[in-house]
């Protein structure tokens, strides 16, 4: 199994989400994984490509997984990719369940 519950005793409320730890990531074609290689910081697991749009070159909208203190934190990452494969980081957001889940309830 590529997921695993993340325990975090004493944070957040009983009712909160908890993030999911991926152990498996999506595989990338290599020029993708090349790309994000190139402007991700941290190490990452690739978790699913949310869409495309060509451009000058291509967009991207990736959510990715990173480790922060030993925890799981899911980021939105936009990645502009020209069309000679030079990679650009247009944005990275923490993506926050609770919060995401908040605003449509």
């Amino acid at each position: 199994e590529n997921v695993r519950t993340v325990e975090t005793p004493g944070e957040g409320l009983d009712d909160s989400w908890q993030t999911v730890e991926i152990t498996e990531g999506l595989k990338l074609d290599d020029s993708l994984k090349e790309a994000l290689d190139s402007v991700m910081t941290k190490e990452y697991t690739p978790i699913t490509v949310l869409g495309t749009q060509v451009v000058s070159g291509t967009n991207y909208v990736l959510l990715v997984q990173e480790k922060e203190d030993g925890k799981p934190v899911n980021y939105v990452v936009e990645l502009n990719v020209d069309s000679e494969g030079k990679a650009e980081l247009v944005k990275e957001a923490v993506f926050d369940l609770n919060y995401y889940l908040s605003i449509y309830n």
